[in-house]
């Protein structure tokens, strides 16, 4: 056992886990019987069973070993039912009664232990949405099933009724074990696991007038200061909002402990017969009260565990980011210093050999200070498109690309400076070659002046690679046309000229008619054939400076922009150049086809500022327009 005062009494398995100690047998089965015989013998009514709480508690963190405390502790509430009632304890009929409650209440936290698993080595299980909602929520109504199953039924095996029948008590069971766990299971297991350190006290200042005014509310609604509200304030959905706020804002702890004090309270209340739940039926007022402590702790859990869990991702990614940023400055800092050292090395060899700039795999060249090339390697003039003995012939001065480019610029000032330069260009060298290269010039000492060595990187492909994959995501695959994304940017932009410019604008919403019909018919490759005609003749229709897009299947988009006073008719005359162009025959490989599209008109102007609801409208205008025809 450990005796370091600040830690579990619990001792430690081979595997890490906690094991129950004699001490944890001890507050277990102090806590069960308490609670059972404060709901006995105080309120004098079962409708919530919080002992169910701590039996589900100590077997998610202690594991199965904790059993002997929650059997006899069971065994010792039922006595003390057989007491508070005046019925015989040794009976043969209380002797099966309590053996089939012992066994199902102890089975019960057993199979719900597997549905949940252990949690004490996992504190964080509340703050797991999916945890709360798809094992620890099934895991409660399990425990309540089957631990009602066997101590109802045992009632009916020795012929004993029960008033409210025997299905009926079983949902009453199930209902009592199962809002008495969601209400003290999190507070016990949050305990046992992170331990009282966890409650954080130094925050008294806020938990403190949270805590006085719900505990204020709950004497207005559920106490004797009911007299003084009217009806209207006297409902009980306003306790939930200071418990929404502690889930959100607080700790779990405070969040858990609040939640069990409220609900004691709520209980308190309804049984010494104030609140809105109390009426002349007292099923009604049972059912009442267990709804509104069920729902309200539910909901409180899933917000709680949605926060909490948002927080612990939010930490990692900071934690991550954190990371992240310091193994960059150590790479950073390593490649600074490999570069520094490997300029260093390379100005000490240039001093004694051309060999390495000439044989360099890296595109190379030596400047000297008044921009002539002294030194060009075979990489560099592959990379600009000329010879090794053509760049020797030029200066930098007089490369107009690199001028223009601000390269020399960085160049001369590295020179003078004596400090690196680097960056990235994209230019048509004079040598008549397109290229994108990164370059880095470096200041050295050569056959007692200084000199410029600067290093080019070919990024040319990159680029292009990033320019399709840029193409790809704003533009439609088949027609090469704008897609969705790239319209409403466009749309967008229009309608920012059309308010500077004082103008308006149209939105045609096309859909081309029989497409489906020659789809099945012919098969997709000759409708796509027929995209891309369409997508090729409404380009043809409409100007440079108007957009044509396609939303996807046979849906596409004309956007007309900078139309002045006459933009219905000249909206209008597009539209019908479009039918007639759209109307013409279509050959596509061996098929033949005549089709024609439905045309949708919306106009726009500066006023507008949403592009997606002008695209809806146009379509809504397309769709009439169908209707129309047909």
């Amino acid at each position: 056992m450990n005796n370091d005062p600040t830690t579990y009494s619990a001792v430690r398995s081979d595997d890490g886990r906690k094991q129950p100690a004699l001490i944890d047998h001890i507050m277990v089965l102090a806590i069960y019987l308490s609670l059972a015989v404060l709901t006995q013998s105080v309120f004098k009514t079962i409708t919530v069973w919080p002992s169910a709480g701590v039996a589900l508690a100590a077997f998610l963190v202690f594991g199965t070993r904790i059993w002997p405390s929650i059997a006899l502790g069971t065994h010792l509430a039922v006595l003390a039912y057989f007491l508070e009632t005046a019925q015989p304890l040794f009976s043969l009929a209380n002797l099966a009664i309590n053996l089939a409650t012992v066994v199902g209440n102890t089975l019960a936290a057993a199979i719900a232990l597997r549905i949940c698993g252990r949690v004490d080595q996992h504190k964080d299980s509340f703050t797991q949405f999916d945890w709360v909602a798809s094992r620890f929520l099934v895991a409660i109504f399990v425990f309540g099933l089957l631990s009602a199953l066997p101590g109802v039924g045992v009632y009916w095996l020795v012929g004993q009724p029960w008033s409210i029948g025997y299905l009926t008590g079983i949902m009453s069971w199930v209902i009592s074990d199962s809002v008495g766990a969601l209400v003290i299971t999190p507070l016990l297991v949050k305990l046992w696991v992170s331990g009282i350190t966890a409650f954080h006290w130094q925050r008294l200042k806020v938990y403190l007038p949270i805590s006085l005014g719900l505990f204020a509310m709950l004497w207005f609604i559920f106490g004797p200061g009911q007299a003084q509200l009217s009806l209207f304030f006297r409902q009980p959905s306003f306790i939930l909002i200071p418990l929404v706020f502690v889930a959100v804002t607080c700790g779990q702890t405070f969040t858990f402990l609040l939640l069990a004090l409220t609900f004691f309270a709520v209980w308190v209340g309804t049984s010494s017969g104030y609140g809105p739940f109390i009426s002349s039926i007292d099923a009604i007022t049972h059912a009442s009260m267990q709804a509104f402590i069920g729902f309200s702790a539910i909901v409180i859990l899933l917000l709680q565990a949605l926060v909490a869990g948002q927080k612990n991702l939010r930490a990692r990614w900071a934690e991550d980011l954190r990371q992240h940023n310091l193994q960059l400055e150590q790479v950073n800092a390593s490649l600074e210093a490999t570069v520094q050292e490997r300029t260093q090395d390379l100005s000490q060899a240039l001093e004694f050999s051309e060999t390495i700039l000439l044989d360099s795999p890296l595109a190379m060249g030596v400047y000297a200070a008044n921009g002539q090339c002294v030194r060009a390697n075979s990489a560099y003039a592959t990379l600009v498109g000329a010879t090794p003995q053509a760049l020797l012939a030029q200066n930098f001065h007089g490369i107009d690309a690199w001028e223009k480019s601000g390269m020399l610029t960085d160049c001369r000032t590295a020179l003078a400076h004596k400090t690196p330069a680097q960056g990235e260009i994209h230019v048509v060298t004079s040598f008549g070659k397109t290229v994108w290269v990164e370059y880095r010039s470096i200041p050295t000492h050569l056959k007692g002046e200084d000199h410029l060595l600067i290093q080019f990187v070919d990024l040319t492909q990159r680029k292009r690679m990033e320019e399709e994959l840029r193409h790809i995501a704003f533009h439609d695959a088949l027609t090469h046309l704008p897609n969705r994304r790239l319209l409403l940017d466009r749309l967008k932009q229009a309608l920012r000229s059309a308010k500077r410019q004082n103008t308006l604008g149209a939105v045609l919403f096309l859909d081309l008619n029989k497409f489906k019909q020659l789809n099945d018919t012919h098969g997709h490759d000759v409708g796509d054939k027929l995209l891309v005609e369409v997508a090729l003749r409404l380009q043809g229709v409409v100007r440079d400076c108007d957009t044509v897009a396609r939303l996807g299947g046979d849906e596409f988009v004309v956007v007309l922009e900078g139309l002045g006073a006459e933009a219905t008719e000249h909206a209008s005359a597009v539209t019908h150049k479009i039918l007639e162009a759209l109307s013409a025959e279509y050959v596509l490989g061996d098929v033949r086809h005549h089709g024609s599209a439905s045309i949708g008109l919306k106009l726009f102007s500066g006023a507008d500022d949403d592009p997606d609801q002008i695209i809806k409208e146009a379509d809504a205008a397309m769709y009439e327009a169908k209707k129309r025809e047909s």
